[in-house]
């Protein structure tokens, strides 16, 4: 069943009551208070962690790799013994 437009607007409108904000780093404790000041348009704060989750649940310019650790504890069997004076 296809939505009327007032439908598809007032959805919009539910959608859209926060403004997003968004950072690469962290917000202060301060920009978290203003964002949620009462009386003022609400403002959805994304900081850098959470635009990583964004990003990697939808894959949005991201392609996933392959990556190694090295394991030091393996590699230690092969040091040179220390000479003995």
């Amino acid at each position: 069943m296809a939505q009327s437009r007032r439908e598809k607007c007032r959805r919009w409108e539910e959608f859209s009551l926060a403004s997003p904000f968004f950072t690469t780093g962290y917000f202060t404790d301060s920009a978290k208070n203003r964002a949620r000041k009462p009386g003022c348009k609400p403002v959805e704060l994304v900081d850098g962690e959470k635009l990583v989750e964004i990003l990697e649940k939808h894959e949005f310019g991201l392609t996933p790799t392959k990556t190694y650790q090295v394991d030091y504890g393996l590699l230690g069997n092969y040091e040179k013994e220390k000479k003995k004076d």
